[in-house]
């Protein structure tokens, strides 16, 4: 009896023995499995932190990029803005060196007066009876002794100076002293 309880002893413990080294490993199994579950866990944490790092950095880069073009167009605007003042300005400066600018527009200029007057007589208008003479000689500056023909025709040369550096087309009807003129003419 002591043989069998020694046996049953052994065969118990032998049983317990390779239980717990059963256990032991089932336990390490286990064990490691969870630690290579905690490594991939950590390991995909950690592939979805820097996932998360470069979209945060790709976000960082777009806004500025953004940033930078936004001072491009505000630096295009500016230009653009400056060139049209700078334009306004010069077009102002030319306007204030010739007030009227270079077109079609054409004058015609009559000094109207001669030197000798025509004593002829006309009708003083169509269809009228009563008479004039076609042209009176003009009268003569009383300080200057300047006859009237000769101050407007200056008069009117300085006229088709200024007309023509403001771009007019200036026709002159007469531009010679009356008494170069031809005698018959009432011009």
């Amino acid at each position: 009896m002591k043989r069998l309880l020694c046996l049953l002893l052994c065969s118990i413990l032998f049983v317990a023995c390779g239980t717990t080294k059963e256990a032991k490993k089932k336990d390490t199994a286990v064990v490691e499995k969870q630690k290579k579950k905690e490594a991939k866990k950590l390991e995909e944490q950690k592939k979805k932190e820097e996932a998360k790092k470069l979209e945060e950095q790709k976000q960082i880069e777009e806004q500025k990029k953004l940033e930078e073009q936004k001072k491009l167009e505000e630096q295009k605007k500016l230009e653009e803005q400056k060139k049209a003042e700078e334009a306004k300005r010069q077009e102002e400066v030319k306007r204030q060196q010739a007030p009227v600018a270079i077109n079609n527009n054409v004058v015609a200029i009559d000094a109207g007066h001669q030197a000798r007057g025509n004593s002829q007589l006309e009708p003083i208008g169509p269809g009228a009876s009563t008479q004039k003479a076609k042209v009176a000689g003009g009268a003569t500056g009383t300080a200057t002794r300047i006859p009237e023909y000769q101050t407007t025709l200056n008069v009117s040369l300085k006229l088709r100076d200024v007309l023509q550096s403001r771009g007019y087309k200036v026709v002159m009807i007469s531009s010679i002293s009356p008494r170069l003129r031809c005698a018959d003419t009432n011009i």
